[in-house]
């Protein structure tokens, strides 16, 4: 009897911790989306953190265009995922990535890296 009441306590005690780490890691989710709105529910970062000097116009061919994150960080990593004749301009460590769209372009997929977040978006002609 006195093994089961063990068992069961430890069980018990076991839960509580799991339960309170638990709650903890949802406090930090909270804290990061109170400080950075542009967090979803999951506390994943949404595309509409980046920022185009566009907006909405459809793209062109021999257009070029500045993406910026809209957040300050200590540190910036860009890259093109995929897509043809897309063509870097600049540097691919700073907080404003710009790009040119050349003959031939359809679509590509553009990656930025900064703090905890790997941020990846589709544009299209």
């Amino acid at each position: 009897m006195k093994t089961n009441f063990k068992n069961f306590a430890f069980i018990f005690l076991f839960s509580i911790f799991l339960f309170s780490c638990q709650s903890d890691n949802d406090n930090i989710v909270e804290e990061i989306k109170e400080e950075y709105e542009f967090l979803d529910y999951d506390g994943d970062l949404l595309s509409s953190a980046i920022l185009d000097d566009k907006g909405d116009e459809p793209i062109e061919i021999g257009q070029v265009r500045t993406y910026t994150v809209e957040e300050d960080f200590p540190e910036y990593r860009w890259s093109i995922e995929s897509g043809e004749h897309i063509e870097v301009i600049g540097e691919t460590n700073e907080k404003s990535f710009t790009v040119k769209f050349n003959e031939g372009f359809t679509e590509a997929k553009i990656n930025v890296l900064f703090g905890h977040f790997n941020v990846t978006f589709g544009v299209e002609k």
